[in-house]
């Protein structure tokens, strides 16, 4: 069991000590260093001071390596996650786009779809598709979950079903594939690419 103390001590000796020195810092002068903090330090590690932003590398032996690539300040990184996410959703919009004609029968069926997804959404149905496909949508969103997670807790769940018997995987996979089943219509539905 650990807590963030070891954190706190690192962030001691490479920011606060790093300025201040080691010696004792007497009590008289608390007010003038926390003046300074809230009106010069801050600022600096913020918006002046870059730090390295580590992406981790996973081994085939579940060993984690940390690579430095990127130097940004507190504040680049901060402003770069809107960036992030309007790619994310952006990639998302298009790639769902470009189904409606893969799906299509002709031009004009994917420009009706398109024209009703803009203006002739009846939102009084959503409570009834939740219901009616209340599966579906739960296991979307336990994908997104795993999507998300971390890479290393996402290799500590493969190194479990790695090593675990062969009675345990088998009873993984029939228990994915009744998950599966219970999702689908009553009539299969093709695989998408199937129709080209």
């Amino acid at each position: 069991k650990s807590n963030d103390n070891g954190l706190v001590e690192t962030k001691n000796g490479t920011i606060i000590r790093k300025h201040f020195g080691h010696a004792h810092i007497p009590k008289q002068f608390a007010k003038y260093i926390n003046t300074f903090y809230k009106e010069y330090f801050y600022e600096y590690l913020n918006f002046h001071r870059p730090c390295g932003f580590a992406t981790d590398t996973i081994s085939k032996s579940g060993k984690i390596t940390k690579k430095y690539s990127t130097y940004l300040t507190p504040y680049e990184k901060l402003k770069s996650l809107p960036v992030h996410l309007w790619k994310v959703l952006n990639t998302f919009a298009f790639i769902t786009l470009t189904r409606i004609f893969f799906r299509a029968e002709d031009m004009n069926q994917a420009n009706e779809v398109i024209g009703k997804i803009w203006g002739d959404i009846h939102w009084s149905i959503l409570p009834d598709i939740l219901v009616n496909f209340k599966e579906v949508f739960l296991l979307l969103a336990l994908a997104f979950v795993v999507h998300w997670l971390p890479e290393k807790t996402k290799w500590q769940y493969k190194k479990l079903f790695i090593k675990s018997p062969a009675w345990a995987k088998v009873t993984v996979i029939l228990v994915t594939m009744i998950l599966i089943y219970q999702t689908m219509d009553s009539e299969m539905t093709p695989f998408i690419y199937f129709s080209f």
